[in-house]
């Protein structure tokens, strides 16, 4: 690909969705039992705080902010590890789940930082209005896949992952959307599941709590963070092709 063809080149949605399909195809049981492991857990925890306070802000009050910290920095985690899984390391190879995880462990500081500040400008950004949310998310979509392959600093992480994504922000927006759609479509099916009113969760009504309820949310949102975390490495992937050019030793060869 030429300079002047990276430039014109567009980030396809539909691409984007193929290869995503395709690689948790091939790699479902290890990304489902390390999603249900990493985030399952403060998942679980999370879900039970928020039925004990279901009037506390996840930002600043301790009982749920605490765990929701702790399923950020799970999320980050298993984002880096599934990225480094799909991303050939300097031989050409691609690192085992073994491999990625001890990789992943030796970045937990500057991941869990990157991933707990990008997240706080989101969710300041869904408070104020929710279309500044999205357009922080958009511009912050990448960063955890930047850190885990390129290893670059904390200030560098966040400038290179907002230049990744220009000229490519409608198609992120529409992913983003499509992903909180698909999160709102899992959560009306665990209500109408545990038989609870459909919008509970969304409106002021409460959701059923109890074990069968969080077991139920947990299996839900490991999918869901499969899902995302292997759609961003593979947007990431995306952009490094269109702007930096293939390189079969840094990016993903086997989505072509």
């Amino acid at each position: 690909m030429t300079l002047a063809e990276r430039s014109s080149a567009r980030l396809q949605i539909g691409r984007v969705v193929v290869f995503m399909f395709q690689i948790i195809r091939l790699h479902l049981v290890p990304f489902l039992a390390l999603s249900l492991f990493v985030v399952g857990i403060p998942g679980a925890v999370l879900r039970y705080q928020e039925d004990a306070y279901p009037d506390a802000n996840i930002l600043w009050d301790l009982p749920v902010a605490i765990p929701f910290a702790a399923f950020v920095v799970a999320f980050s985690l298993l984002e880096a590890v599934i990225t480094r899984m799909i991303v050939p390391d300097g031989t050409g190879q691609y690192p085992s789940l073994a491999r990625s995880i001890e990789i992943v462990i030796r970045d937990i500081p500057l991941l869990s930082a990157i991933g707990l500040i990008s997240s706080a400008l989101v969710l300041i950004g869904f408070f104020l209005l929710i279309v500044p949310g999205l357009i922080v998310g958009v511009l912050l979509s990448v960063l955890i896949p930047v850190r885990t392959i390129e290893q670059t600093g904390f200030v560098t992480t966040f400038t290179r992952g907002i230049a990744l994504t220009k000229g490519h922000r409608w198609a992120i927006l529409i992913l983003l959307i499509a992903y909180f759609a698909l999160q709102i479509s899992a959560t009306l099916v665990t209500n109408l599941f545990m038989g609870d009113p459909i919008f509970a969760g969304y409106s002021g009504e409460r959701q059923t709590g109890g074990a069968a309820a969080i077991i139920a949310s947990v299996l839900s949102v490991s999918l869901l963070s499969v899902i995302g975390s292997t759609g961003t490495a593979i947007v990431y992937c995306e952009l490094r092709r269109i702007k930096d050019g293939p390189a079969p030793r840094e990016l993903a060869t086997e989505f072509d």
